[in-house]
């Protein structure tokens, strides 16, 4: 059985794309389900007189850019893979633009999908046309791992890089994606339980490092360090501090601006199995919710008739730098934790 799913014409996501063929393998046991024809964009622009028919990018993958082609094709395939899918079909990865007719026009309705620079004709190293590479796809219950950071005030004339130690490899230095906004991105998978560090750089080399600061060089007292869980993980962080992009302090005491409550406090922090988190003043109930950098909720707890203090375990959460949210009915507190 095989289909077509682009995100411009059917408006649904990639984790609806899995449902889907899910359904089918579900309904079908005997028969192989593919996707025969999809295709992403990562430019908007159009090169010649023939007008482009793959149009809007799925929101959960802006900006239109060629880094964000890649992503999204991964995604994709190894979302089908992951679903009991047999393979994906990328329509259509060299129709570059030529003087050429076609029944519809001269030119290419393509030349923003494919794998060539449509300017120098070269293949983009940085775009769509490595979703093939086996390396994505060679443990299916790998993570994504996203890793960004927030360049704000910083010289980003060589471009921005991160030098990750893979496991099992030596530290990799590759290049981020420009997001705009002084945000730069990069993904990859890795299995649960990895581990390792990892820094920024705005240059090519090791030497053009950030200096991270000691209360989130959790790796040997220099580097950064991801762990891996069990569902997708980002680490995200403000050029040589320990706060989210787009801060400008490495202060990590208090809470965000806003909601701060005096005598809230966590602790242990740095903490490692479970978090202490005091409690001052009298209340009768109060829901406990976990985000991550993203601002995705990784764990949520309700108490009852609180005394002084309460306890959450963080032990199946990444290593890494979380908010605890704290709502009560008079308060809404956040407190930022260490997770080592």
């Amino acid at each position: 059985m095989g289909f077509s799913y682009y995100y411009a014409w059917h408006k649904k996501s990639i984790a609806e794309l899995g449902t889907a063929v899910k359904s089918l393998k579900t309904a079908h046991p005997d028969y192989d389900v593919m996707a025969l024809e999809t295709g992403y964009l990562w430019t908007t622009r159009n090169f010649d007189g023939m007008g482009n028919i793959v149009t809007t990018p799925d929101p959960a993958y802006l900006p239109v850019i060629p880094e964000k082609q890649l992503e999204y094709m991964v995604d994709y395939a190894r979302t089908v893979m992951k679903n009991g899918g047999s393979g994906v079909i990328f329509w259509e990865p060299a129709w570059v633009s030529t003087p050429c007719r076609t029944p519809w026009g001269r030119g290419s309705s393509h030349d923003h999908l494919v794998y060539f620079d449509p300017v120098n004709t070269n293949f983009m190293a940085n775009g769509g046309g490595r979703w093939m590479e086996p390396h994505f796809y060679e443990n299916p219950d790998a993570v994504k791992v996203t890793f960004k950071v927030g360049m704000s005030g910083q010289d980003v004339s060589k471009g921005v890089y991160i030098a990750i130690d893979m496991p099992g490899d030596s530290a990799a230095i590759v290049p981020m994606a420009d997001l705009g906004d002084d945000l730069y991105s990069y993904f990859t998978y890795l299995a649960p339980g990895d581990s390792g560090s990892f820094i920024f750089l705005n240059d090519s080399t090791l030497s053009a490092g950030e200096t991270v600061p000691a209360a989130c060089a959790l790796w040997e007292g220099t580097g950064r360090k991801y762990g891996v869980g069990q569902s997708n993980t980002s680490y995200a962080y403000q050029w040589g501090t320990c706060n989210p992009p787009g801060s400008t302090s490495s202060d990590q005491e208090g809470s965000l601006p806003g909601f701060y409550v005096p005598g809230i406090e966590i602790y242990p922090n740095p903490a490692q199995r479970n978090i202490l988190v005091s409690i001052p003043f009298s209340c009768e109930e109060a829901t406990f919710e976990i985000l991550d950098f993203s601002g995705k909720s990784m764990k949520t707890m309700h108490q009852n008739s609180m005394k002084d203090h309460v306890s959450m375990d963080i032990a199946d959460l990444p290593a890494g730098i979380y908010f605890l949210k704290m709502i009560t009915k008079d308060n809404l507190i956040i407190r930022r934790f260490i997770h080592a």
